[in-house]
Formats: structure tokens, sequence, C-alpha cells
């Protein structure tokens, strides 16, 4: 690795840990409830900032079964 690649590969790092303490101290949570469609519709107006955050969980319930999704 060049000196300027590795310069470059710190820059990104520190980028990315900056987000990291804005949204550690912010954590979010938030309930819907309804038929699928209303859920997305009601996910639609929020701005959750998703891609900005460190991780989020996706729980999904019904009366036959229930759905974890996680993304890093």
């Amino acid at each position: 690795m060049t000196t300027t690649a590795h310069a470059v590969s710190q820059i990104e790092q520190t980028e990315a840990a900056l987000g990291c303490v804005a949204y550690s101290w912010t954590p979010e949570v938030h309930d819907f409830y309804g038929d699928p469609e209303a859920i997305l519709h009601k996910m639609d107006g929020l701005d959750m900032e998703l891609s900005d955050r460190r991780i989020f969980v996706l729980l999904t319930e019904s009366a036959g079964q229930a759905q974890v999704r996680c993304a890093p």
C-alpha cells in the first residue's frame, strides 16, 4: 500500500467513525402497526437516516411467524 493510499484509507475510516460518534448517543426506536401497505406508508413518511446509522434491525411479526433482519 502506498503512503497516499494509506492516508486516504485513514481519512475514510475517520469520516466513518464520525458518524458512529454522532449516532451512538442518539438511538431511535420506531413501532409500526397495521397491514404491510400501511406500515410501508408510515415508514416512507419518516426520515430515519438508516444509511447513516451504524446498525439497524427490522423485526416483523404476524400470527404465524416472526422475522428479524439486521444490517450493519
